[in-house]
């Protein structure tokens, strides 16, 4: 019997030195192959938004993300978009910067349909330790419960094992099966100090998705308090329509960009703010993205540069540059 419980707290032993090795150095190995984690990109930006010096703060989501270049904007910027950001989270990105004293004079900040349908939640565990607690209140469970407590231990303990395994063993096991077959790829992804993320790949504008689009109120609602935000700490705002390949926009109501198109156009008071659309057109093509959404790194320096042109254009006239 004795013998029995040694050799099981033996493999109990063996078994938690593995998870334990896993989970320290597994991450490592991932991001020496496949780039940044999410976990790396979130705290580096939030580092880098404090640390940065600059004139221009660039708010949105995996388009602007990936598809600005803030070296090429001719006022010092820092690029603090994020994949799947919303404008609840660009909201409570502005209060933290306000609650570490850094300031600004310019916003740019995407207006692509997308973030007014979306309420991700797929981050919040990295962006508790950045936001204001009442950031959570709009992902409330439902109304409190005896089993509430069970509840939430259990969506965190799912949370943890999704994240610290399910979602990344298979990456894992396809870096060490890359390191040993040609060692460290020449176009994995990374982060510029700027804020941006570049993402090598491949257009697929052939690409099918299906999206189905309900603009949220909540998403309407964050979206003015940052203009009011903005307004009360005289902070002026460009407000951004990205590119978009012919079949991106065509997953978005008809109806909805029509509103959205006017409704942009009468914020934009040519003052303190401006709205500008590149949404349609023919400076890209296919060529110019990664996916079916964003920009290649190229085309996100050459729309910089013009984005870049129109906000000189606009400031110039008005001896508001520095």
């Amino acid at each position: 019997m004795l013998r029995l419980s040694t050799r099981l707290l033996l493999l109990i032993f063996v078994i938690s030195v593995i998870i334990g090795l896993y989970l320290r150095y597994s991450t490592r190995v991932i991001e020496y192959t496949m780039g940044p984690g999410t976990e790396r990109q979130i705290d580096s930006s939030f580092k880098w938004a404090l640390n940065n010096d600059y004139d221009i703060l660039i708010l949105g989501s995996s388009k602007f993300y990936r598809g600005l270049n803030p070296d090429l904007l001719g006022i010092p910027a820092f690029n603090f978009a994020h994949d799947n950001d919303a404008y609840n989270q660009m909201y409570y990105k502005l209060l933290f910067l306000k609650e570490h004293n850094k300031s600004f004079n310019y916003l740019i900040i995407s207006v692509d349909y997308a973030p007014f349908s979306n309420i991700s939640e797929t981050r919040n565990h990295l962006y508790k330790k950045y936001f204001d607690p009442e950031y959570f209140n709009d992902y409330k469970l439902g109304s409190t419960t005896n089993g509430k407590l069970i509840k939430d231990f259990n969506d965190s303990f799912n949370r943890f094992m999704k994240i610290r395994f399910s979602m990344t063993f298979t990456k894992f096991a396809e870096s060490v099966i890359a390191l040993i077959a040609k060692g460290k790829p020449d176009d994995i992804p990374y982060m510029k100090p700027n804020g941006q993320y570049i993402k090598p790949g491949k257009s697929t504008p052939d690409l099918f998705v299906s999206r189905k689009y309900t603009p949220l109120k909540l998403q309407e609602n964050y979206f003015q308090k940052i203009l009011d935000h903005c307004n009360k700490e005289n902070i002026k705002v460009f407000l951004i329509m990205p590119p978009f390949l012919e079949a991106d926009l065509k997953l978005y109501p008809e109806e909805n960009i029509l509103f959205y198109q006017k409704y942009f156009t009468s914020l934009a008071d040519n003052l303190n703010s401006w709205y500008l659309d590149y949404s349609s057109g023919s400076l890209f093509s296919a060529v110019d993205y990664t996916g079916l959404a964003h920009l290649n790194d190229n085309a996100a320096d050459r729309f910089s540069e013009i984005l870049n042109n129109q906000i000189e254009n606009i400031l110039n006239p008005l001896s508001l540059l520095p």
